[in-house]
């Protein structure tokens, strides 16, 4: 991406062509690496020309990857207590997780335990 001729944008062919293809990549929202994969583009000259344009002022800053917000360890259910020999209610999460309980559940107590074992 060294020795090119600078337009009047002051960017070379080379990070133009380089620039054209960050834009396009963005279009798509595919990944960098998915993108260049496809594209038969040099995965680290990609990474390289994305982070010279930045430099530049001529790409974005890099976008900040969206975090989950961290579960809580305990969630606190407060339901009525009640003797039963059967589970009232049975969640199984995908990693294949089962959770049961004895007492029926309320439909704030039930939005809670959702809430919660979401993100899991």
């Amino acid at each position: 991406m060294r020795g090119a001729k600078a337009n009047r944008s002051g960017l070379s062919a080379s990070k133009r062509a380089w620039l054209a293809h960050l834009r396009a990549c963005a279009r798509t929202g595919e990944p960098l690496r998915g993108y260049a994969k496809r594209k038969g583009l040099s995965e680290h000259s990609l990474y390289q020309a994305a982070k010279e344009l930045r430099a530049l002022g001529a790409w974005g800053p890099r976008a900040a990857k969206p975090r989950r917000p961290s579960p809580s360890a305990f969630v606190q259910l407060e339901t009525p207590l009640q003797g039963s020999a059967e589970s009232a209610w049975r969640i199984r999460l995908p990693n294949g997780v089962s959770l049961e309980g004895g007492a029926p559940l309320g439909e704030g107590a039930l939005r809670t335990l959702i809430e919660a074992l979401a993100p899991l």
